[in-house]
């Protein structure tokens, strides 16, 4: 609000004092006095409104700058916050993308933890069978074996010591034998070697006889010779005889071929143990070759089974995480909606507020405008006193608009109602301030729950977006608060500036030219 300038007012004075002076000394000290002592206090007046309508003016540009820093901030925070949403949001699709390549849900991945569990517990168990029976097999086969290679070791001894026990007989029964019939050959080939001796003796002296020519001799040789012969040929019977007797005894060659028959048979029994002896042999190392293999994939799966676990472990911290920064995030937002609640309950009442300011400002319109009406009367009542050229009735009319103008207190109530207008606008700033503090406040801590709600699903990230959403209606709201309030201080300058504007220009435009015009004609006569 700018009222008229004190060197308007200080020439008014002085061209007052210089007329008082050349009229002459008719006029009482005491009026004198009070004109002053008025024009003084006036002059105080007019500097206090000045220095604090200035001080208005500085504490409403700092409130406007630091409005919009804040805002500058605020808007600074808000690209932030859509970077990071957009990048969380971006995330949370490729994650997705690779969950619904991957088939992976959060049913799936229970299915999986349950199939897994199941998995584990039937692979133990199937392990633990297969244990149970290669050992059982193993030791089964084992004592089988050693079984079956005692028995074997047992039959070759008792065949062996059999056969031993044959061959020995068999040996003597045979030496002996061989013995009988070489001492029986040795005694008939004597005999025969005896007989041919003696029937060679006989030629020989049968030749003697025949040479010596006694024919009778001869003869009876001859007929001896032919008895010999006889003789030789029973001898030769009689030897095959014998020969056909030893053959007739009973042989040993059936009982030998029994024998090597049954030597054969235990050879192919030993044989056939030594065959399945191989071939258990060969299965012990298959199943111990199994066995290995087994332990290796047993191995690889273990190296699996660990690595799921670990997976599901790290899934089940995450979604121990995930949900313990819910509830946080939950009680933050319940924290921030119940905050939220409070700052709109003070936003409906700054509204409230608002309108009851609105009609204290159309109050204040209305006295403005009878001020100005007052004020356009005393101008019209200065001017009317300007054109009077009678000193005594120029005093009487001056004494009358000091009673009309100065005396009255309307000017008095009209700046302490604009006083408290200014004290109740300043706590209406004072709480819009508050209430930007505690909404940056409120965004910050949004900023904290959207940075720990990184890790959340897609339910989160809705429930991000509808905070987002509500923050941006709030700053919309704070925004078009902050509008109305500068077009109504934009209405208040307004109304508190027209007045006195016009005031100046017209006491520039009529007043002073005339008292200018008056003094110059005065010094002229």
């Amino acid at each position: 609000m700018t009222n008229p300038s004190p060197q308007i007012i200080l020439k008014v004075n002085q061209n007052l004092d210089t007329f008082l002076k050349m009229e002459g000394t008719e006029y009482s000290s005491k009026f004198l006095l009070q004109v002053a002592e008025n024009a003084s206090t006036y002059k105080q007046k007019l500097f206090a409104k000045e220095v604090f309508s200035q001080n208005l003016k500085l504490q409403s540009m700092q409130s406007e700058n630091n409005i919009l820093k804040a805002t500058i901030e605020e808007d600074k925070n808000l690209k932030i916050e859509l970077k990071n949403n957009q990048e969380y949001i971006k995330d949370l699709l490729d994650k997705k993308k690779r969950c619904n390549k991957e088939g992976y849900t959060e049913a799936q991945i229970n299915e999986l933890q349950q199939s897994i569990v199941t998995k584990d517990t039937q692979f133990e168990e199937e392990k633990k069978e297969l244990i149970a029976k290669y050992e059982s097999l193993m030791r089964i086969s084992s004592a089988e074996f050693e079984e079956e290679r005692n028995l074997l070791a047992t039959h070759t001894r008792e065949i062996s010591r059999i056969l031993g026990e044959k061959n020995e007989k068999l040996d003597k029964i045979l030496q002996e034998k061989m013995q009988e019939w070489k001492a029986d050959v040795l005694k008939e080939t004597n005999k025969v070697l005896q007989k041919e001796k003696e029937m060679t003796n006989l030629r020989e002296g049968m030749d003697a006889e025949i040479k010596t020519g006694i024919s009778q001799k001869k003869l009876d040789a001859h007929m001896e010779n032919l008895k010999g012969k006889k003789r030789q040929d029973d001898l030769v019977e009689s030897l095959r005889k014998e020969v056909v007797r030893l053959e007739a005894k009973p042989d040993l060659t059936n009982d030998l071929a029994k024998l090597h028959t049954h030597c054969e048979d235990l050879e192919m029994i030993i044989k056939r143990k030594n065959m399945e002896i191989f071939h258990l042999k060969k299965n012990n190392k298959l199943l111990v070759e199994d066995l290995t293999n087994e332990k290796d994939r047993n191995l690889i799966t273990n190296i699996k089974l660990d690595k799921e676990k670990e997976k599901y472990r790290t899934l089940d911290q995450n979604l121990r995480i995930a949900e313990t920064e819910h509830r946080k995030n939950g009680a933050m937002m319940n924290q921030s909606m119940n905050e939220n609640k409070v700052l709109k309950r003070k936003v409906l009442d700054l509204h409230c507020q608002l309108r009851g300011c609105e009609q204290l400002l159309i109050k204040e319109r209305t006295k403005n405008k009878n001020m100005a009406t007052c004020i356009m009367r005393c101008k019209e009542d200065i001017q009317a006193v300007a054109d009077i050229t009678d000193p005594k009735k120029l005093i009487i009319a001056v004494a009358r608009l000091k009673e009309q103008h100065v005396d009255g207190d309307d000017r008095v109530s009209m700046e302490e109602n604009k006083r408290t207008l200014r004290h109740m606008f300043d706590g209406f700033m004072c709480n819009l301030k508050r209430s930007a503090k505690v909404h940056a406040a409120d965004a910050k801590q949004m900023e904290r729950i959207k940075e720990q709600l990184n890790c959340s699903n897609q339910r989160k990230m809705d429930s991000c977006v509808e905070r987002t959403n509500i923050i941006n209606e709030s700053t919309r709201e704070i925004s078009e608060l902050k509008e109305k309030l500068k077009i109504k201080e934009k209405l208040l300058e307004r109304a508190t500036d027209t007045t006195p504007k016009r005031v100046d220009s017209w006491l520039d435009e009529k007043y002073l030219r005339k008292t200018k015009t008056m003094f110059q004609k005065k010094h002229c006569f």
